[in-house]
């Protein structure tokens, strides 16, 4: 991170701290998260030694029979047993200069190897394949074999001739190479979101939904009003369905590759010219204005068809379909200019540059910032277990401290502290000052930001749809009240609802309709970011799931959720709205307006009824229970016998609530398609009723797969492996840092899969000296005195005084026991 030099406090200097300040306001929060979590230099260059030797009095000297045996301390058998690695490991040890394991050896050996890692491309606003490849275009980048010499693959490289980009992006290559990375028709990709501009995505699919709602209805509605067969017949009903919907979904797939695909080719990130954009612009103004002429000019319609076309609905959907492409049209001109500054404006405006970038670019140095705050804010939180242990420990014979022991009892201490994250407030204040990315590297990905916009603008046109129905429900109910003749019978003119009792029974019906369509909208974003994180934390289980299996298969069903989620949103807000409305309806219809109120009579005093029981009940648990047992058997039993008899007649309301809570759930749930309404468990013959939630999983972990901060930073370090085969992370600095890693995370060590070879026993007793005569492991000393910790907890309470406080401290005491049990189990 380059900071700005430092600045004068004349008026020239104010004004340029001014400036900084300005340049710096889209990249201040990202900048921050990342500032304050960098790791301390002065820990990783003298307290490693410690962490890794056990020694804070002496530097170990360097030699292959010690490097032997701190790998053997660390548990790396197979790596110890391996001469040429452990010469090696001495060799780079030796660059620096000195024959000891000191402070300016310990940085040597942990980045000797990394040289070629540009540290300031963490921080620079660029896409991770640019910071290792340059700002080249990632389609001509290639891998020679590696058994040829820098001469021939130079040749290979020139013998690399690309053919002209044809307008769906195929491009023909002539070349002796592998391809690093194709670049092919990321602007339609909705699984890594590599886009030029995510709002263009947006206003593509739009056009596309409005597009054909409005023009392939019309499509739909002549092929299945045709006259091929007699609709009055039931075979021909079925026929006519059968090949509508046939012809419904080849219209919607043609249309879809045909209507997206060349709007989004100009927002390409990695190539944009000024022929991939005109032939957007093109397409864009094709689209949008070519049906609009043919359908206003055509004059041979049917008298229903005419009705359609000349309607101020129709003339709506086209007049919004035609903004859609003016805007979009504008946007990739705007676009193209962008992309020329780009190539022209300074390194040091970064503020300027950061808004003249592109989507790819933007969201990467986000993960970039949370990737480098995430590590060392991991770094930082080791560093205080350690530093806290060391401080309170006591320094044994010898001078030697047990800090992989501290380490283990510090963090078995604070296993349990949590930080609250996730929820509907928590993720809406980190998406609107942008630390969701930027700072927990939550990407919010493309196809859910679609199905959102989506279900705003169908929302909108719902709540208008359902207002006109039913001011024409109310008006043709008048209407029909009005036909009947004056000497009609009251009650036959009672069996036709007023227009003001219609109204007063579905306006608060589509009130509740357009609430329930506003918490769906709502909730999606922090439901997605919750469950994110709730795999990142563990807290649900991945590959010890027994479900995670049916989340890596069928991953290709992800495409199902933005039409799921706009159509379940429907769904649910039809549903709400016809219940209570019907509901209402009922209270107010003269002929079902006695039993309703009887209903109503009845359930309020059931209701208080059972809040009595509620009140009895508390009261009865509070002084006769603890737990799982009872602290005064013997009125437990009287009274449990009495409410166990009075329930008998209370239990009516229990099925009355199940029913309504069940059927008002899920008219809500239907709506949901973030999570199980039903449980996993819940099938048929392998069937599963509520399988729909698992595809929206499936596309959350498919981009954690892909844009998780980690993921980001493993494959610049494979990329640049790959470039850098034989200099980069070589084999011997790999085995430095794993010693670094398995001394500073101690706990780290559960995680490893290691062969039956490399498990150490309870036996080994190896030292760093050469006699072998000292300190046997740390860690098994830890192990024995938490297990005899845990065996003392129980031997040490008297039984008449456990008996006295009751199964509270039983629990209690339990807990601390199996806790204790936990902490050995992992150290073991």
């Amino acid at each position: 991170m380059h900071l700005p030099p430092p600045r004068g406090n004349g008026c020239y200097g104010r004004f340029l701290k001014c400036l900084d300040r300005i340049r710096a306001i889209p990249i201040r929060s990202m900048y921050a998260a990342y500032e304050s979590t960098l790791p301390n230099a002065h820990f990783i260059s003298e307290k490693w030694r410690l962490l890794v030797t056990g020694d804070e009095n002496r530097y170990l000297e360097i030699t292959e029979e010690a490097v032997r045996r701190l790998l053997l301390r660390h548990g790396e058998e197979v790596r110890a047993n391996d001469s040429v690695l452990v010469k090696e490991m001495v060799e780079m040890a030796h660059q620096s200069n000195s024959s000891l394991l000191d402070a300016q050896t310990w940085l040597h050996v942990l980045s000797a190897d990394l040289t070629e890692w540009n540290v300031d491309s963490e921080t620079d606003l660029s896409s991770f394949f640019q910071d290792v490849f340059g700002g080249s275009d990632p389609g001509e980048v290639f891998v020679m074999d590696r058994d040829s010499d820098v001469e021939e693959a130079e040749q290979s490289k020139k013998e690399i001739s690309v053919e002209p980009h044809s307008t769906f992006s195929i491009c023909g290559k002539k070349k002796r190479g592998l391809q690093v990375f194709r670049p092919e028709r990321t602007n339609i990709d909705l699984v890594v979101d590599t886009h030029a501009s995510s709002i263009a995505v947006v206003l593509v699919w739009l056009f596309y939904l409005f597009g054909f709602i409005v023009y392939g209805s019309l499509l739909v509605i002549t092929i299945y009003s045709a006259n091929w067969c007699d609709l009055s017949k039931f075979s021909c009903q079925v026929s006519s369905t059968v090949v509508t919907w046939a012809v419904l979904a080849v219209l919607l797939s043609v249309a879809g590759v045909f209507v997206i695909a060349p709007m989004s080719y100009g927002n390409n990130p990695y190539r944009s010219n000024i022929f991939r954009t005109t032939s957007s612009v093109t397409f864009s103004a094709i689209y949008g204005c070519i049906p609009l002429i043919v359908v206003r000019t055509y004059e041979d319609y049917d008298k229903d068809m005419r009705k359609i076309v000349e309607g101020d609905a129709f003339a709506a959907g086209q007049a919004i379909t035609l903004a859609i492409c003016v805007i979009l049209v504008a946007m990739y001109v705007s676009n193209l200019l962008l992309s020329w500054i780009r190539s022209i404006v300074s390194v040091k405006f970064r503020a300027l540059r950061y808004f003249l970038s592109t989507s790819n670019v933007r969201g990467e140095l986000c993960l970039k910032y949370a990737a480098s705050r995430k590590m060392n804010k991991m770094i930082e939180n080791a560093r205080l277990l350690h530093r806290h242990r060391q401080r309170s420990s006591k320094v044994v014979e010898g001078g030697q401290k047990s800090s992989q022991r501290d380490a283990f009892r510090s963090f078995l201490g604070q296993i349990e502290q949590y930080e609250s994250c996730g929820g509907y407030f928590w993720t809406w204040k980190r998406v609107f000052n942008g630390d969701l990315l930027s700072t927990e590297g939550v990407w919010i990905n493309t196809r859910l930001i679609i199905m959102q916009v989506a279900q705003v603008v169908v929302g909108v046109f719902f709540a208008v749809a359902v207002l006109l129905f039913v001011i024409t429900v109310a008006d043709e109910a008048e209407e029909a009240r009005a036909s009947l003749p004056a000497d009609t019978p009251n009650w036959v003119v009672d069996l036709f609802p007023t227009g003001a009792m219609i109204k007063r029974s579905f306006y608060p019906s589509a009130v509740l309709a357009m609430v329930a369509q506003l918490f769906l909208i709502l909730i999606y974003i922090p439901s997605a970011t919750t469950t994110v994180l709730k795999y990142r934390s563990q807290v649900l289980p991945s590959f010890r799931s027994t479900y995670f299996h049916k989340y890596r298969g069928g991953v290709d069903s992800v495409y199902t959720n933005a039409a799921n989620g706009v159509w379940c949103m429907i769904g649910s807000a039809t549903l709400i709205f016809f219940i209570f409305g019907v509901l209402l309806f009922l209270f107010q219809w003269p002929y079902s307006q006695k039993v309703m109120l009887l209903i109503l009579g009845w359930s309020i005093g059931l209701s208080v009824t059972i809040v009595l029981k509620m009140l009895l009940t508390m009261g009865c648990r509070s002084f006769q229970y603890r737990s799982f047992f009872r602290i005064r058997p013997g009125a437990a039993r009287v009274s449990s016998l009495a409410l166990e008899c009075w329930y008998f007649g209370l239990a009516s309301s229990t099925a009355l609530c199940r029913v309504l809570q069940f059927l008002l759930a899920a008219a809500l749930w239907v709506g949901r398609i973030d999570v199980n309404f039903l449980a996993e468990d819940v099938n048929f013959l392998g069937y599963g009723f509520d399988y729909v939630p698992s595809n929206f999983v499936k596309d959350l972990l498919v981009h954690e797969a892909h844009r998780h901060p980690y993921m980001e930073r493993l494959a610049q370090m494979y990329l640049m492996k790959l470039k850098h085969p034989d200099t980069f992370g070589t084999h011997a600095g790999a085995a430095w840092r794993q010693l670094a890693v398995v001394a500073l995370f101690p706990w780290m060590t559960q995680y490893r899969v290691l062969d039956s070879a490399m498990d150490r026993n309870e036996d080994d007793d190896i030292s760093l000296d050469s006699d072998g005569s000292d300190q046997p492991l740390d860690i098994y000393e830890a192990t024995q005195q938490r297990l005899q910790v845990a065996v003392d907890t129980v031997l040490q309470q008297d039984p008449r005084e456990v008996m006295f406080k009751g199964a509270d401290h039983v629990q209690e005491m339990v807990d601390k026991v199996e806790h204790r049990l936990v902490g050995a189990r992992m150290e073991l």
